[in-house]
């Protein structure tokens, strides 16, 4: 519903589904029948967890987790490029774990991604400053470090295949991959991945 806000030449704010309220009260909800959205689109699925950390303070509206997770599976034929774009979008946020455990809580990233993630792991990341100082996590790639050390080991390479990443994101990927996961959830405040290759190329 806040989706359909708009404001006139005249600089009028239009509100034909009571977005305004649902924005006032830290609610995101889809427009109707959340079920009938999602058929329409299945990427709007994405948009959901996408949109949660920014305008659901409120929590994630039941109707909507229900109707993702019963229809998860049609994610899978989403292309590549369309999930990959909501994945930057999300993961670029300073605080995307809302969104990236109601990915996780539904299904909806084995589906979309081809991998299960863990949100969880973002707990222990530094603030975007203090990760910046340690490794090449320019603005461009902090969302691959995000999301990256919320994979399992062994699973970025399925990740850029089903995203249809870059060859330079795919390095990138890689390089967390190979170093220890362990030390990217829970080492970047120290050393962190400032040995493992990470500093100083980013996404060249």
């Amino acid at each position: 519903t806040v989706n359909a806000l708009y404001v006139t030449e005249s600089g009028h704010i239009e509100d034909p589904l009571g977005g305004l309220s649902d924005l006032a009260a830290g609610r995101l909800r889809f427009v109707g029948d959340a079920r009938t959205r999602i058929a329409e689109d299945g990427l709007r699925m994405l948009r959901y967890c996408r949109f949660l950390p920014r305008f659901g303070q409120g929590g994630a509206d039941p109707e909507a987790v229900k109707a993702i997770r019963e229809m998860a599976a049609q994610a899978e034929n989403l292309s590549g490029e369309r999930v990959a774009r909501e994945c930057r979008r999300l993961f670029h946020l300073p605080d995307p774990f809302s969104g990236a455990h109601i990915l996780h809580e539904t299904g909806l990233d084995q589906y979309a991604l081809g991998v299960k993630i863990q949100p969880q792991a973002l707990h222990h990341l530094p603030p975007q400053d203090a990760i910046a100082s340690v490794c090449a996590a320019t603005a461009e790639a902090m969302w691959l470090l995000r999301m990256a050390v919320c994979l399992a080991d062994g699973t970025a390479s399925q990740l850029v295949r089903r995203l249809r990443l870059s060859r330079a994101e795919g390095r990138f990927l890689a390089t967390v991959d190979a170093a220890s996961l362990d030390r990217a959830r829970y080492g970047l405040a120290g050393d962190g991945l400032a040995g493992d290759g990470l500093a100083g190329d980013g996404l060249a």
